[in-house]
């Protein structure tokens, strides 16, 4: 500490006004009568004044600069401002990639958790904050109020989490994504210029731990997954079954329908070539012939089986028609036979 005697002013006293009567004002180091220091400057405003750079050189140990409030207990307010810049920024120079470290204590070994408050805009109580903190073991993003965004301002700006080279606006890699409610409504909603469209979500207030596809403009819930059945419901939320739909149901395809057996060019086999096939081959000809999966189990091609069981019972129809004309006119020469028998009688 630099302490202002009577000696010490009479030597600045003579300095200031030799300096003021032969012209030669030396502004290296000013020395106030309010024990303020300037470097390159004649009235320093504060304990130290710096009029151009500071540079701080690494020799032994230390080449740290010190902000120590008075009292530990009570910290008060201290640390660095910029004033008259918008842009205040840290610098390093441009040898190789710059790492800005800040610690809660220099040493390798730390028991306080390092953080950074950045305050806004406010006109009381310091305004509200966003908080960075790490606790040596994991990192926390934290506001007081309002909300957290993540807005890449460029028009491809994108979002990685557990990947340097998103394709999507928001893509993660590496692991599951867990939506936790906390004892509200958990879950994912999609909005569409600026009007909520869709949500699925699961709530505490629901009777079970259903999940559900929610239609924001009807507030219908039209999908439900059932946990404890694992059954799924369209437009009921209480499936009997492992897909329990409530409503039409539509197959769109092109190999549906078999009307083309009534066609002229379609060659129906006959009924003797029909009845050949399915006891030798153990089914119909137009329906596939079953199959399991791997676990043994039976399945189907939905569209396949129905349009099959539509050609055999078109076919059949047929067949129908066939033997009733066949039977018509075997009753109209029967009864040609009983006219002649009975005229001849």
């Amino acid at each position: 500490m630099i302490r202002m005697t009577v000696l010490s002013y009479s030597i600045l006293f003579v300095f200031i006004l030799s300096a003021f009567l032969f012209g030669q004002q030396d502004t290296t180091l000013t020395i106030t009568s309010e024990g303020k220091v300037g470097i390159g400057i004649t009235n320093p405003e504060q304990k130290l004044h710096v009029a151009g750079g500071a540079q701080f050189d690494k020799v032994g140990p230390e080449g740290r600069l010190l902000l120590r409030s008075i009292n530990r207990n009570d910290p008060g307010r201290f640390g660095i401002r910029f004033l008259n810049n918008q842009i205040a920024p840290f610098e390093g120079e441009d040898i190789g990639d710059q790492i800005f470290g800040f610690f809660s204590g220099w040493s390798w070994t730390r028991q306080y958790d390092a953080v950074i408050e950045i305050h806004g805009k406010s006109t009381t109580n310091w305004g509200k904050y966003l908080r960075l903190t790490h606790n040596g073991t994991d990192g926390y993003v934290t506001t007081d109020a309002g909300n957290i965004i993540i807005n890449p301002i460029d028009g491809e700006g994108r979002v990685g989490i557990g990947t340097t080279s998103p394709i999507d606006k928001l893509e993660v890699e590496g692991g599951p994504i867990t939506f936790d409610g906390a004892g509200g409504i958990s879950g994912v909603r999609f909005r569409q210029n600026d009007k909520m469209m869709w949500t699925f979500f699961t709530a505490e207030w629901l009777e079970t731990n259903d999940f559900r596809l929610r239609n924001e403009n009807t507030g219908a819930d039209v999908m439900t997954f059932d946990y404890e059945t694992n059954n799924v419901g369209i437009r009921t939320t209480n499936p009997l079954g492992t897909l329990d739909v409530n409503g039409s149901i539509y197959q769109r395809g092109k190999v549906l329908h078999a009307d083309y057996v009534f066609e002229p060019d379609y060659e129906l086999e006959s009924i003797e070539e029909h009845s050949e096939f399915m006891r030798k081959n153990k089914h119909l000809r137009a329906i596939p012939k079953a199959k399991t999966d791997v676990n043994g189990l039976e399945i189907v091609e939905v569209g396949a089986h129905r349009k099959g069981i539509v050609e055999e019972l078109e076919k059949a129809h047929i067949y129908i028609d066939q033997l009733h004309q066949r039977i018509k006119a075997m009753e109209e020469k029967l009864n040609t036979l009983a006219t002649q028998l009975e005229s001849n009688n």
